[in-house]
């Protein structure tokens, strides 16, 4: 390789890393965010968490799982978009805004209110904190449908005998 040849890949290298913003890292460390959350609730919810093998599976996957437990239901759309988001940076260092504000509303319509006047990194990051609390709380209203029905498949079985 010719040292202009190097100079050259120097140079886009360097592009690139100032083309890399605030909103790209809230984007990947959202995501990541996001993902440990699903696993976490994952893992304390199915019967054998030693045999969740996390890294086996992809974010789709794991919200496809969630999802199936009843815990993701409300974010589908806001998940499916963090995952595009995350992918486009992830590959291609762009992002398309759309899905970026695609997140946000959604997020507002469930009565959470993100003020528009403050900067995108701070509304994004808003969605993303509440999205990760509502499925932790998604996860104890599962559990505690569960119990509640336990309960009752108990005490029935109890009346029967």
């Amino acid at each position: 390789m010719e040292n202009d040849d190097i100079k050259t890949l120097a140079d886009q290298h360097a592009k690139d890393f100032k083309r890399f913003t605030e909103i790209e890292g809230i984007i990947i460390r959202g995501h990541i965010v996001v993902e440990r959350q699903l696993i976490r609730v994952i893992e304390m919810s199915v019967e054998n968490p030693r045999e969740f093998d996390p890294e086996k599976l992809s974010f789709s996957n794991k919200v496809m799982i969630a999802h199936m437990m009843g815990i993701s239901d409300l974010f589908k759309v806001e998940l499916k978009s963090l995952n595009k988001l995350r992918n486009q940076v992830a590959h291609s260092l762009q992002f398309d805004p759309k899905l970026l504000h695609l997140i946000i509303d959604e997020v507002n319509k469930k009565q959470v209110v993100i003020v528009k006047s403050m900067a995108i990194e701070v509304q994004l990051g808003t969605a993303i904190s509440f999205i990760c609390g509502a499925i932790s709380q998604a996860n104890l209203k599962v559990k505690k449908e569960l119990l509640e029905t336990i309960t009752k498949e108990i005490m029935n079985k109890n009346n029967v005998e």
